[in-house]
């Protein structure tokens, strides 16, 4: 399934469909309602981060008076982002690098707003590297890490249990493999097509220009998929409590070190090498590798 998330990625290139296209525009009532809510002074500034899958979903950095906070929408339901809190502070009580959780001023680590569920954590600044500038140490640190954070994950008796996920979207289950890329393909397509050249990205031209060849080579993998990984041996590989996403973009460093893991909201109890192929596979697609053997 990240074998085909990641191919989708590259098929699709990012074209952001209209529901996902970004603003810089904030939404200053639901910022009202947490400095409101949390102790954690008055209003400085308000700025939209990068990353969120949609437009509502953009992180937004909020500075005050006490320091600079992050406010992240999210989607899921509010039991999985009380799951996904709780796991940090577990993991932060173990001496794992994650960012701290900041409750409201009557204990609660998120609130509902406008069909959105929002948690508040604190800021850190660092740099954020691609993985081609990962190696030496920083891989060796990676790695340890990340085998870290699944030995400690045993310990963790709330295992939000993830792989009946996996196990609907497998590629082995019934047409649906080739059918999501297909119908992905075809929207992308029209997509790009419906605008004009001049309004598109390079990246978005070559997709474009090439978009059959995208599509042939992301089902050929998902025939190769389809074939060496059945429900049956997916539902019997060894399981923890995993990142989900552990790759790059989700990492800051402080020198050789891992200062801070980021975005958790994929967490939960799945077979381990998910985590494994989720950082191998993007680092050989980023290389321009587009058979995953």
């Amino acid at each position: 399934l990240k074998a085909m998330n990641s191919l989708e990625n590259m098929a699709m290139l990012n074209i952001n469909r209209p529901e996902t296209r970004q603003t810089d525009e904030i939404d200053m009532t639901v910022v009202g309602r947490v400095l409101g809510a949390y102790d954690i002074g008055d209003l400085v500034s308000a700025e939209m981060l990068g990353g969120g899958r949609y437009e509502d979903t953009r992180p937004i950095l909020i500075t005050t008076t006490k320091g600079k906070y992050v406010l992240r929408p999210s989607r899921f339901s509010k039991e999985r982002v009380d799951y996904e809190n709780r796991l940090v502070r577990f993991l932060r009580s173990n001496d794992f690098p994650a960012l701290n959780v900041i409750d409201d001023k009557e204990g609660h680590s998120y609130f509902e707003m406008r069909g959105l569920v929002y948690s508040v954590n604190e800021f850190r600044e660092g740099p954020v590297l691609r993985w081609g500038e990962i190696a030496g140490a920083k891989l060796r640190n990676a790695a340890i890490l990340q085998a870290k954070l699944h030995q400690l994950t045993e310990g963790f008796e709330e295992g939000f249990d993830s792989t009946a996920y996996l196990v609907e979207n497998s590629p082995d289950f019934g047409e649906l493999g080739k059918g999501l890329f297909i119908n992905k393909h075809r929207i992308a397509l029209a997509y790009a097509e419906g605008l004009d050249t001049q309004e598109l990205s390079e990246t978005q031209k070559l997709f474009l220009f090439n978009h059959e060849l995208y599509l042939k080579i992301c089902l050929t993998q998902v025939e190769k998929l389809r074939r060496n990984l059945p429900i049956e041996v997916l539902g019997r590989l060894p399981k923890c409590v995993i990142h989900g996403d552990y790759y790059s973009r989700n990492i800051v460093w402080r020198g050789d070190e891992i200062d801070l893991v980021l975005d958790w909201e994929t967490a939960g109890k799945m077979p381990r090498v998910y985590d494994e192929a989720n950082e191998l596979i993007i680092d050989v697609m980023s290389r321009g590798n587009t058979d995953l053997k």
